[in-house]
């Protein structure tokens, strides 16, 4: 759980925006995990 990442994506209002911070912190990333909200 990462707070940082969290807080970019809630101010990513627009759903292209936030997709972009998503895929551009999870491109980084070599294991796809999920965690409960």
């Amino acid at each position: 759980n990462d707070a940082a990442f969290a807080d970019k994506v809630k101010h990513a209002r627009e759903p292209k925006t936030r997709m972009s911070v998503v895929w551009n912190y999870c491109k980084a990333e070599t294991i796809c995990e999920t965690d409960s909200i």
